[in-house]
């Protein structure tokens, strides 16, 4: 019988992947077809499914409580980036240029290029809707198909379902910067 990898899933991303273990990617070790896993990130279908995870994320994101609240745009831009389906291609350039912007340079970074697409977004200027150019800095979007794996998933994130406080800013940037090279890592790629 094959041998399934498993994770904790209260363990940090760092902690996994230093044993080798990538819930996000397929297990070389793993042939079981049984295991369901998301068409979008190819994370474990069960026991929570990520569409749920996100709503989870979301509900946590909109209460503004640290350390959810302040990272919401990045969470949201890791988990489209990596169910592409879920939004017009058009869109994804903003959703890579802010992970760009915020390995850079962090929260404040994102914090003041969200509050410049907010000023332009507004009434006042014409409700303009955040474009690349509004976060500089970052390369090219990359011109290649959306990958299927992802070395960290809102599966790694969410520990148990709650997406614990105390990892949760870490697990991020870890989910922010596996996003990226996964669409680097793709064939076609321009960026």
């Amino acid at each position: 019988m094959p041998r399934l990898t498993q994770l904790t899933m209260t363990e940090a991303p760092e902690k996994s992947r230093a044993r080798g273990d990538r819930i996000g990617a397929a297990d070389p070790q793993c042939d079981d077809e049984r295991v369901q896993r998301c068409p979008g990130c190819g994370a474990p279908a069960l026991p929570i499914p990520c569409d749920e995870l996100f709503e989870r994320l979301l509900a946590l994101d909109h209460s503004r409580q640290a350390p959810w609240g302040p990272l919401h745009g990045v969470a949201v831009a890791c988990f489209l980036l990596q169910h592409p389906s879920r939004e017009p291609v058009s869109a994804r350039p903003v959703r890579w240029a802010l992970l760009h912007a915020f390995l850079r340079g962090g929260q404040a970074e994102v914090a003041a290029l969200t509050q410049r697409a907010r000023r332009l977004n507004s009434h006042r200027s014409g409700g303009q809707s955040p474009r690349v150019d509004a976060f500089p800095g970052a390369p090219a979007f990359p011109d290649s198909e959306p990958p299927t794996t992802f070395g960290t998933t809102i599966a790694d994130v969410a520990g148990d379902g709650d997406f614990p406080a105390e990892h949760y800013a870490d697990s991020v940037r870890t989910w922010a910067a596996d996003t990226i090279e996964a669409w680097q890592a793709r064939p076609g790629d321009q960026g």
